[in-house]
């Protein structure tokens, strides 16, 4: 996979392109996970760009990246991109 970016949003060749009201509901859920994670934050973390990214590198292992790679690893295989059907 090749990652760019184009305009405002990053973009991963490999992927299958994202429609925009997926991208809506990814970005509200998005919100939604940010702000309980927010509470579970340090204030004093929240003061620099270091301790801001920290934070979300951090609650973003712990708990947002094991849940969706769990989630993933229970579904069907998806056909690869570009890949034919035969």
């Amino acid at each position: 996979m090749v990652h760019y970016a184009e305009g405002n949003r990053f973009v991963t060749v490999g992927l299958r392109p994202m429609d925009s009201d997926k991208r809506q509901q990814i970005q509200a859920h998005a919100r939604a996970i940010a702000a309980l994670l927010y509470e579970e934050t340090a204030p004093k973390q929240l003061t620099t760009l270091e301790g801001i990214e920290a934070a979300v590198r951090g609650h973003v292992l712990e708990f947002v990246s094991p849940e969706i790679g769990l989630f993933l690893s229970q579904q069907p295989a998806a056909p690869a991109v570009g890949e034919l059907d035969t």
